[in-house]
């Protein structure tokens, strides 16, 4: 057998925004953004989150910005804060959040949750609903409109309605825990022993196995 160097590891996945992404579409503005808030203030002490939005006033350019010299991003200590603004289209500092929140009205991601709302409609962005994990039903809609129940048939979503606020937290727990991958521990082995002339993960203490593998079936 040919020797292998590393451990073959399950590449982690991306988006356009970062490893774990979904776009919150079909509100209003404004109510997705306090949805968010929300959603954030319970979730942030445990995890690193992200919120992707749209300025809905145009700014003038900002002619003595390092940007309009031709740099490709600045970084500004605002001292409460840091202020980063950038030019390329790949978001790579997000990479080491946890999850990135993004308004579906303006941008997409690779997932999405479907907010059923009487005030906008969804039935001319079903080609952006391509992996909807949940589905918001505002209080005052009886049922999923036909046009997306048919859209979604087969795909399998939750159904919370917009005032069920602990059930909206826990979807969001679960989606945070189901992309975090199981670590049990981590045995670090290789190296020569100088006095022992061998490497001593590969010898056996217990019942015959190698010390390493001893390790490892403990955890």
């Amino acid at each position: 057998m040919a020797h292998q160097k590393h451990a073959k590891l399950t590449k982690p996945t991306g988006g356009k925004w970062g490893r774990q992404e979904i776009a919150i579409m079909g509100a209003p503005c404004g109510e997705i953004k306090k949805l968010t808030q929300e959603v954030t203030n319970e979730l942030a002490q445990e995890w690193r989150l992200v919120w992707v939005d749209a300025d809905h006033q145009a700014g003038e350019p900002d002619s003595s910005s390092m940007l309009a010299q031709g740099a490709i991003a600045q970084l500004t200590n605002k001292i409460s804060h840091h202020e980063l603004t950038y030019t390329t289209e790949r978001q790579w500092y997000f990479n080491e959040a946890d999850l990135v929140l993004v308004n579906g009205n303006h941008f997409t991601a690779t997932q999405q949750i479907a907010w059923v709302h009487p005030k906008k409609s969804l039935e001319k962005k079903l080609a952006k609903l391509t992996d909807v994990r949940l589905i918001i039903l505002e209080d005052e809609m009886e049922e999923v409109p036909a046009f997306l129940q048919e859209h979604l048939r087969q795909q399998t979503c939750q159904v919370i309605r917009r005032s069920d606020r602990q059930g909206i937290l826990t979807f969001f727990k679960e989606l945070l825990d189901s992309a975090r991958p199981p670590l049990n521990g981590l045995v670090l082995v290789g190296g020569r022993s100088t006095r022992m002339q061998t490497d001593k993960s590969r010898l056996s203490y217990v019942a015959g196995k190698k010390h390493y593998q001893h390790l490892a079936d403990l955890m």
